[in-house]
């Protein structure tokens, strides 16, 4: 539906721009004809920008659907041209269409925002494989063994991995995440990210307070290339409140936790995937 409205504008938007130059009229309906492509134009841009992912989506798109679209803009700007006297039914059946368009494009944009503010982007997969190492440690003065698990970090891409034994029954990746202002996400530009760290704990305090715990830098990751020295200082004065900014919400340090233990006490063995969305970093179970 999405992407059958932002056809229908654009054809609308061509529409106006060729009446507004070629139809013999007065200025002021000359106009007209222009504010209404200029509006329609902005309404093109707005949804190619909150609703861009439809644009990969082949099912998003059928041929005959958008080819009916085309005639009908096509006919009307004939009727247009042909200077025929309309009927009263005419402007009615005109008026009407302008309700009906109207109300989609609300619709439309009520959904391409939704789905651009709650999507999962992905970042990495959270391989926990299920595979220990034993090391001895002193505990309180007494020679212990205790587990280390195997954790593996995948990048989206499949391009990298890196591999960590960790302490305790808790793994955390830990990264900066910046949140852009509101009217910035609606306009296509999605939240950044910095992975920093991946380190272990544990759910009882008792043992975290007690137990040896470990942990790791990542390799730089970022979902940022271009001037990323600049926006990440940028980030580090906004989360000491040295700094202000109007286009950035906040700039705060996240970390997601994943299993190391099953629930009997067994190495657990599954995989996650770490996303970023509207809200900051998050995680969703990745089916093997």
């Amino acid at each position: 539906m999405i992407i059958h409205i932002f056809v229908l504008a654009a054809l609308l938007a061509l529409r106006s721009l060729f009446l507004g130059i070629f139809e013999k009229k007065s200025i002021a309906k000359k106009s007209a004809d222009f504010l209404l492509c200029a509006l329609f134009s902005l309404e093109t841009g707005l949804l190619f920008c909150t609703a861009k992912e439809h644009f990969t989506q082949n099912q998003s798109a059928r041929p005959f659907s958008l080819f009916i679209l085309l005639t009908a803009v096509a006919i009307s700007l004939f009727l247009r041209l042909a200077r025929k006297r309309r009927s009263h039914f005419f402007a009615l059946g005109k008026a009407i269409f302008l309700i009906i368009f109207c109300c989609s494009t609300l619709l439309a944009f009520n959904l391409s925002s939704f789905h651009l503010l709650t999507d999962n982007k992905p970042i990495m997969k959270v391989i926990i494989t299920g595979g220990v190492q034993l090391e001895n440690v002193k505990l309180k003065g007494v020679d212990t063994t205790l587990q280390k698990h195997q954790v593996i970090l995948e990048w989206i891409d499949g391009t990298r991995q890196e591999e960590f034994f960790l302490f305790g029954d808790l793994v955390a990746v830990r990264a900066r995440i910046l949140r852009f202002a509101t009217w910035l996400n609606f306009l296509g530009f999605d939240n950044l990210f910095y992975i920093e760290a991946i380190y272990s704990g544990y759910r009882d305090m008792a043992q975290f307070n007690t137990r040896p715990l470990n942990g790791y830098a990542v390799g730089q990751f970022s979902s940022l290339r271009l001037v990323q020295g600049w926006l990440w200082n940028k980030w580090e004065a906004l989360f000491f409140q040295e700094d202000t900014c109007s286009w950035i919400k906040s700039t705060t340090l996240e970390s997601n936790y994943f299993p190391l233990l099953s629930w009997n006490g067994q190495p657990f063995r599954g995989t996650y995937l770490l996303t970023i969305n509207f809200g900051g970093l998050s995680a969703l179970a990745f089916p093997e």
